[in-house]
């Protein structure tokens, strides 16, 4: 027996000191399936009981959660019928027998009623009990009293501070009512004192009660409070909108403090004999009233509970992610944080573009960001030893499709403090995708809309510089037309209204599927061979060898047989950078933005190239498009144009103009110098290098689909329009 008994000694002495190892001394937890969390309470565990409430579909809801002592939910109740968040609290304390006991505002048949609701430790209902009359009740705060009863503290429609005091199966012992206090929204308190009768503050009347509810004294001061406290020499601490004061045993005033620059949602009590006032902030005070120390908190404070280790522990709702929020602070209220804002949970995000990873931090110097595309299984560092004060990073999108994509922020510091995507985000395809291969960067999206940025909603066409261009020229372009068929007016496009939809039109005359991944914007470039590893260089071959040559994408045909063998063939490669694109105008909602009947059944194949040279071509994108009318009806008088809505920099003192021997429509800076390209500003051009074909007659000709045909002739300008 005697050494059964060491070896008990001797695994506790080694399991304890791991036991505190395990346990953060701070921590910051959100709770996203709840709204708000109302009150927060250490329990005997070592763990925290939490209450709040939800809404669920416009039912509202409290919320009962249980978690371990690192703040890790173990399990969580919810109990209907609940009146509006805003406007109505929950509080939960843990009992003398292991149980909870939780006090509410419940919606009764015609106004609100308090509730009560006892649970076991698993949180299941071991009775429930309603109060009130035929006015609504609010219910503030509920306590366990020295005879295993409770004191309920409410307010009442009629702006009266209600006190109830239940025995341990919640039937009434007695009511009383104290005030008015002029709002069912002013905070009251009442408190059980270590002589176990009552203290009871209402604005600036504080009241001493029996165990019957029947007044002992009452005393009158200059100021109004909304909390009470007794410290352990039966001093009672009062506190209110920017003051404290300290009262002996019988209400004496010992000491008041003024001008504290706090409306705190709580007060507690420090085992220092000082206070804690929270809202927005937390305000530490000596015994004497004085501040020792004050931290911001990003967010409201509804709940803060000082804990044994000389901490604190306090919930509320997050002002950035807006849901039910819990933080442990070390003694000086002290805490690190990491909270991810973007990616959200759910996100889509496209596979190329420029995302902003974003995150907010608290107390971290360096992070680690990892990301991971199978729902967390493995990981791959995207940056190590990253300033976490930056609260942002600039990620290059992966070349790959995944619906289980994840991102993970680790504190350098401090390991252990990790947040990560709940729910995947997914990546996919862009419709949007730019050209960078020279000094310009140029936005434009698989349905035809060009020069618009996608993420700003801005200018779209940024020069000079390259990929690195940030100076906006042209904020948003495209291609339009219109004909007449049988009379009918028709017409599309792309101009702010986006008259086109992705894909290619079908051999039975219907749109392909345009969220297909097919007709995403198809990108080759010269040089991708030469491209080290990593997603670019994986979309440049992935496209280069996918080449959609059955939509329409250009080819070179070296065997001349017509038939696209990649082994011999090969994609068309315009300049140094070629991207494809195929859309169609068969979505009738689109064509009428444009005022038109029906769509015509055109389909538009779409190539912009540009050449990387330091020569006049350093500064010009090209675009092709080919017009296939592929619906059942000719068109008579078709006309295309070219519609820009061109922003050279500071857009208020631009002027527009045409060459028409240039075919050349310009833009160009009222003066020599520019808000923001500065001096000398530059100028923007669109120019027709092959308009569509016409019938000319005898002694012309034109190229079409590398053959000559005669007696044609193509379109230049003939007719310009600015607008304002």
């Amino acid at each position: 027996m005697s050494r059964y008994c060491r070896f008990l000694i001797f695994a506790f002495l080694v399991i304890f000191p791991l036991t505190l190892l395990a346990q953060s001394t701070d921590f910051e937890k959100f709770f996203k399936d709840t709204d708000v969390l109302y009150s927060v309470q250490q329990t005997s565990d070592t763990g925290y009981i939490l209450s709040g409430l939800v809404s669920e579909e416009g039912d509202y809801y409290v919320k009962l959660i249980k978690t371990d002592l690192n703040g890790d939910s173990v399990w969580s109740k919810k109990y209907p019928s609940i009146a509006e968040i805003d406007l109505y609290k929950t509080e939960a304390i843990q009992t003398s027998d292991g149980g909870y006991i939780m006090t509410g505002t419940i919606e009764a048949s015609d106004n609100m009623d308090v509730f009560l609701i006892k649970t076991d430790a698993t949180g299941e209902t071991s009775w429930q009990q309603t109060y009130g009359g035929p006015e609504d009740e609010k219910s503030w705060s509920i306590e366990q009293t020295n005879d295993h009863g409770y004191l309920i503290s409410t307010n009442t429609e009629s702006q009266y501070f209600y006190l109830i005091k239940v025995d341990s199966l919640g039937t009434i012992e007695w009511e009383k009512q104290f005030g008015p206090i002029l709002s069912i929204d002013r905070r009251s308190q009442a408190i059980q004192t270590s002589d176990s009768y009552y203290a009871v503050i209402v604005k600036s009347n504080l009241s001493k009660i029996d165990q019957n509810g029947d007044s002992l004294w009452a005393r009158t001061y200059d100021y109004n409070f909304r909390f009470i406290q007794e410290d352990e020499n039966k001093n009672l601490i009062l506190a209110g909108r920017n003051i404290l004061m300290k009262t002996d045993s019988l209400g004496n005033a010992l000491w008041i403090k003024e001008g504290l620059s706090i409306n705190p949602n709580i007060l507690t009590l420090s085992d220092d004999g000082g206070a804690v006032l929270a809202v927005d902030q937390i305000v530490k005070l000596d015994d004497e009233g004085r501040e020792q120390w004050r931290i911001d908190v990003d967010g409201t404070i509804y709940s803060l509970k000082q804990l044994t280790s000389g901490g604190s522990v306090f919930c509320g709702e997050n002002a950035i992610t807006r849901c039910g929020w819990m933080v442990k602070t070390r003694q000086t209220g002290y805490y690190q944080s990491l909270i991810l804002i973007s990616p959200h949970d759910g996100d889509r995000i496209h596979y190329g573009a420029n995302f902003l990873i974003e995150w907010h931090s608290r107390n971290v110097e360096l992070i680690t960001i990892n990301f991971s595309e199978d729902n967390g299984v493995h990981w791959q560092e995207l940056i190590s030893s990253y300033p976490a004060d930056s609260s942002a990073y600039r990620w290059f999108v992966p070349f790959l499709n995944s619906t289980t994509c994840k991102i993970r922020l680790t504190a350098v510091e401090r390991p252990e403090l990790s947040v990560e995507n709940e729910q995947p985000f997914t990546i996919t395809y862009s419709n949007y995708e730019f050209i960078a291969i020279n000094q310009i960067k140029m936005w434009f999206s698989n349905d035809g809309n060009g020069a618009h940025d996608p993420f700003t909603g801005g200018p779209g066409l940024f020069w000079p510089g390259g990929a690195t261009a940030y100076q906006g020229a042209v904020f948003e372009d495209g291609l339009v037309y219109a004909g007449i068929i049988n009379g009918d007016y028709y017409a599309s496009g792309n101009s702010h209204r986006q008259g086109l939809q992705p894909g290619n039109i079908l051999d039975d005359g219907s749109a392909a599927n345009p969220d297909s991944s097919i007709f995403q914007v198809w990108k080759i470039r010269k040089d991708w061979g030469v491209y080290p590893p990593g997603a670019e260089r994986d979309r440049l071959e992935h496209d280069y060898h996918n080449w959609p040559v059955e939509l329409g994408a250009p080819w070179i045909d070296h065997d001349g047989n017509g038939i696209y063998d990649p082994a011999i063939d090969q994609p068309k490669l315009y300049g140094d950078e070629t991207n494809w694109m195929v859309m169609n105008d068969l979505d009738t909602t689109k064509t009428q933005i444009f005022g038109s009947c029906d769509p015509i059944g055109l389909e538009i194949q779409c190539t912009i190239y540009g050449y990387d040279r330091q020569d006049v071509l350093e500064d010009v994108v090209f675009k092709r498009y080919e017009v296939i009318n592929k619906g059942q009806n000719y068109v008579d008088q078709m006309a295309f144009g070219y519609w820009s809505d061109v922003d050279l920099g500071f857009s208020g003192d631009d002027y527009v103009g045409c060459d028409t021997l240039l075919d050349l429509g310009y833009c160009y800076n009222a003066t020599n110098s520019d808000g923001i390209y500065g001096s000398p500003p530059p100028a923007v051009g669109y120019l027709i290098l092959k308009g569509p074909h016409v019938i000319a007659g005898l002694g012309n000709s034109v190229r079409f689909n590398n053959a000559r045909l005669l007696e044609y002739m193509n379109l230049g300008m003939s007719s310009f329009m600015g607008f304002t």
